[in-house]
């Protein structure tokens, strides 16, 4: 029952080229894995995980699974600094009024759904955390319950979200329905989808932001600041100091045709066409 919820087999001793934790191939067969170092393979007919370790030793503790999903639900204040969630779905729920505060903290390799993905009653601070390489967004709001999150994220990163993922709408930040946030100095890059991109009725208030290099496989979502789905959405976006490197198709696109981003003191060389940028 456990092996299927393996999804990942890292070596905490090795790092990838982005200097994150470096993880195994996962192979169809025991025989490629036995022919090929640093990789994994799952016998669900044995109930069997086999790893053939980078430096073809025994693994030892330095070999990390992580596992397909992990739910966090409270009616009170939490608090984490330094922790390090690898793998998972990480669902940061609440019904009831909840604080999240999390410091130096990093969400990664979530293999299906949002690096961290809160919804609900709950209020949240995320200073200098990481979220990246999910296969959906990488800081994910939603509503639950008839209440909608309310979030500060302070110097965060959210990169190489969208992971496996050919969808085009996979996002370094996004706040949906009525939440609303406030992103303070963070970076958001290399993500499949728009990097920073806010719809619905959402508002979000970005202070020297920089955002840039969308990966998307759709074209008309490469772009490093969206808002809106549709047309006619209230959704709002204010830009102060934000950067958007030109090495997208749009710097910064408003898809709810209500001219509903304002910005000042930001750079965003290329404006999609039909965007009207609203100064403040």
């Amino acid at each position: 029952m456990y092996l299927q919820r393996i999804q990942n087999v890292c070596d905490s001793k090795l790092s990838d080229v982005d200097g994150d934790l470096f993880r195994y191939s996962k192979k169809e067969n025991l025989t490629d894995c036995q022919n090929t170092t640093s990789s994994f393979y799952k016998d669900s007919v044995a109930d069997k995980l086999y790893i053939h370790t980078s430096n073809d030793l025994v693994p030892n503790e330095e070999i990390i699974l992580s596992l397909d999903r992990l739910r966090i639900s409270a009616g009170f204040t939490t608090y984490a600094e330094n922790l390090n969630i690898i793998g998972g779905f990480r669902n940061f729920s609440s019904s009831t009024k909840t604080n999240i505060i999390h410091k130096n903290c990093q969400y990664s390799f979530c293999t299906d759904g949002n690096g961290a993905h809160i919804i609900g009653n709950v209020l949240c601070y995320f200073d200098n955390c990481r979220a990246y390489k999910s296969f959906l967004d990488g800081f994910n709001y939603h509503i639950s319950g008839g209440f909608n999150p309310v979030s500060f994220e302070i110097e965060c990163v959210g990169y190489k979200n969208g992971e496996n993922n050919n969808s085009g709408i996979n996002n370094g930040s996004s706040i949906h329905d009525d939440c609303r946030i406030v992103r303070i100095g963070g970076f958001y890059f290399s993500n499949e989808g728009p990097n920073v991109h806010d719809v619905n009725s959402a508002k979000s208030f970005n202070v020297d932001v920089i955002s840039y290099n969308s990966v998307s496989t759709v074209l008309a979502n490469k772009s490093s600041f969206a808002l809106g789905a549709l047309a006619n959405e209230t959704c709002k976006m204010w830009l102060d100091g934000c950067i958007a490197k030109n090495d997208e198709t749009a710097s910064v696109e408003d898809r709810t045709g209500l001219n509903n981003i304002y910005q000042k003191y930001s750079y965003l060389p290329i404006i999609e066409s039909g965007t009207i940028l609203q100064n403040y």
